[in-house]
């Protein structure tokens, strides 16, 4: 996927700005609170039509401003572009695909997969189990056509179980949503396994030669692999009665970082976590790219931060190499020739995009 044009209004700092980015790398260089990362959140709101910066629309709507606007001409592989575009205000949604509204926004969000790496990315490394569940399903929501519909069944039985549990039903009434609960969630785990195999065979091409033995990672189900899910639910009927809630199953699940034996938060530095991190990130892209057959658009939110000049060139060149539209904001001044051939460089400052020609 390709933005050949892009123009935002109202989206905190930014008025009325359109940019024309290039096909590969484009760089946003600036100081803090120029706009940068607003121009992120931009093409992250047109994608799933909400910020990854925070859950209130209020937050990001300009200053005195009812609601904002993003749209892009977008293309898909090599046929004709077409427009898209968002607009948003507190109860205010409305998308537009190629001329039509669209009901739903993640019948929105699965035409423009993304994968959009900032500081707090690092959370996949130090955070809790429902961040990585939450980046994984996000993942799979892009490349797995049935995933959502899984998901959805399996969080309504769980939901339906939970409420039976809390509630002292009768145990009948329990059993009734195990044997749903078991095949929607025996599918999650079928899903997220495939993925993640991909993506550690990813990862390892990836990563080559950046640490003297690669990282790992591991998928804990949520739920001892030795039974089924629906045999562990029924054996944990009395406990989960007691307690009024269902302990064991997709929803517990967590995705394990491992170095040498070790959880990567205990042995790798901030540097090597982020450097881990967006090596990760791009190695999701190059899977999704596969699946897809179109490249996702890559957000590089504070590039550089926390990396050694060796890891900035490096992550460079893997970004280059990628083959993604990538938006990379940093306030580190960048020399033009540190860019592959045909990469765009902005200043930014006020809410305002320059184009650096050099």
């Amino acid at each position: 996927m390709r933005i050949e044009r892009l123009t935002a209004n109202n989206v905190r700092n930014l008025l009325d700005i359109a940019l024309d980015p290039a096909p590969r790398l484009n760089l946003f260089q600036g100081p803090n609170a120029s706009g940068k990362t607003a121009l992120l959140e931009a093409v992250y709101l047109l994608a799933r039509g909400r910020s990854f910066r925070t859950p209130r629309v209020a937050d990001v709507v300009r200053h005195d401003a009812g609601r904002l606007q993003v749209s892009a001409r977008v293309s898909h592989g090599p046929g004709a572009a077409v427009m898209a575009g968002i607009e948003r205000g507190a109860g205010h949604l409305v998308l537009r695909y190629n001329g039509e509204p669209v009901r739903t926004v993640s019948a929105h969000a699965r035409r423009f997969p993304l994968v959009v790496m900032t500081p707090d990315s690092q959370q996949l490394v130090l955070g809790g189990p429902a961040v990585r569940r939450d980046w994984l399903d996000w993942a799979m929501f892009h490349v797995e056509p049935g995933y959502l519909d899984d998901w959805r069944n399996y969080h309504r039985a769980l939901r339906q179980r939970n409420r039976l549990l809390k509630n002292s039903a009768p145990i009948p009434e329990v059993i009734g949503w195990e044997g749903a609960l078991g095949r929607s969630g025996a599918a999650l785990d079928r899903a997220r396994r495939g993925f993640l195999g991909r993506l550690e065979t990813s990862f390892r091409r990836h990563a080559e030669g950046l640490w003297g033995a690669l990282p790992g990672l591991r998928l804990d189900s949520g739920w001892e692999a030795e039974a089924s899910l629906e045999e562990t639910l029924a054996a944990a009927r009395t406990d989960d009665q007691a307690n009024g809630y269902t302990h064991a199953g997709p929803h517990r699940a967590d995705i394990e970082f491992i170095y040498k034996n070790n959880g990567l938060s205990k042995v790798f530095s901030r540097g090597e976590s982020r450097l881990f991190i967006s090596v990760l990130m791009l190695s999701q892209a190059a899977v999704m790219a596969e699946l897809l057959d179109e490249s996702p658009v890559l957000l590089v939110d504070d590039f550089g931060a926390e990396l050694d000049a060796v890891a900035q060139g490096r992550l460079l060149r893997l970004l280059a190499d990628s083959g993604a539209q990538t938006f990379l904001t940093t306030t580190v001044s960048t020399p033009p020739d540190a860019l592959p051939e045909g990469s765009r460089r902005f200043h930014v400052e006020h809410g305002q995009f320059r184009e650096m020609i050099e």
